[in-house]
């Protein structure tokens, strides 16, 4: 389990291979360790995801065996990699507490009053994997609240699953605390259903949730009544084959919205889009609308996030 490793040492041959020729080797099963540390890997070749016009193939990557961990200040390291990210925010005492065990409580009150702030256009989030936004990380002009937040989301996008993080962070919505379950949502076709269904209330959960999807086209330009304006991103929908109790097919419906002043938005994604870098995770207070379909007994369940800052999100790609 862990962080998704694109290198590893090969027992066999004691030299480094990185995760496609070993999927063209068909080494599953084989020893492997970590490059740095030497902890124990297995290797994952790539598979497939199947979305309703696509299917696409996950890259290979090498792991953790279970029940083993990476030195404490391995980069592989995700308990390492939290407290790294938590550093400077844990000196903010209204957005992190600590839990009995030492171990992260985020304040999400505090993140939804800075996405409520206004967005600064020079304002960018370091990345880790690049060296010069690295050096701008504490230069003051970048909430550090969202910054931690996307260093969260980055981090998550480079692990197996959500187990990890769960294990690491807790989160806390004014009095009461909040699973991290409830607050992050992945690509499957189970999650977007669990999403929904935990949307579906007569209280909508005030609490900002995070959501992790699929870029399905290019982002349009979209006007509604009220004459407000904005960059829609178009979120791959699940298949959803099965039917309710009532008979109806309920189909989850994602997407984000970027008003249209915030053009710098709209270009980076874009931006990403041609890196390739089609999958994006972000976060924000979520709307939910239902809505009947063209078809007989067809319903959309529609979630929609504004994105107002740079720090809301993250673009990659673990594809082929």
């Amino acid at each position: 389990m862990g962080v998704k490793i694109d290198k590893a040492f090969y027992i066999k041959t004691k030299k480094i291979i990185s995760n496609f020729e070993a999927d063209k080797q068909g080494l599953t099963g084989e020893k492997f360790s970590c490059p740095i540390c030497n902890a124990t890997l297995s290797f994952t070749k790539h598979f497939e995801k199947n979305y309703p016009n696509k299917v696409v193939k996950v890259s290979p990557f090498f792991s953790l065996i279970p029940k083993v961990v990476h030195n404490e200040d391995c980069k592989y390291n995700t308990a390492g990699r939290v407290k790294k990210i938590m550093k400077k925010a844990i000196e903010l005492k209204d957005f992190i507490e600590m839990d009995p065990s030492k171990k992260p409580i985020i304040r999400l009150q505090v993140v939804t009053e800075e996405l409520e702030s206004k967005e600064n256009p020079k304002d960018d989030v370091p990345n880790e994997n690049d060296a010069h936004e690295m050096e701008v990380e504490n230069d003051g002009s970048l909430s550090p609240y969202l910054s931690a937040m996307k260093q969260i989301m980055i981090l998550r996008s480079e692990v197996e699953n959500n187990n990890v993080l769960k294990s690491e962070i807790k989160l806390k919505y004014k009095k009461k605390m909040v699973s991290w379950d409830n607050f992050y949502f992945g690509q499957k076709e189970v999650e977007y259903i669990k999403l929904t269904k935990y949307l579906d209330k007569k209280s909508i959960p005030k609490h900002p949730v995070c959501i992790e999807g699929y870029i399905t086209k290019p982002l349009e330009y979209v006007k509604f009544p009220n004459k407000s304006e904005f960059h829609k991103v178009f979120i791959e929908m699940p298949y959803i084959n099965g039917l309710d109790d009532e008979g109806k097919k309920e189909i989850p419906s994602v997407s984000f919205l970027i008003p249209i002043e915030m053009e710098h938005i709209k270009r980076k994604i874009e931006s990403e889009m041609q890196k390739g870098n089609n999958q994006i995770v972000a976060y924000g207070k979520p709307y939910f609308k239902k809505n009947t379909g063209r078809q007989p007994l067809t319903e959309y369940h529609n979630v929609t996030l504004y994105i107002n800052k740079k720090a809301q999100f993250h673009c990659f790609n673990d594809t082929m």
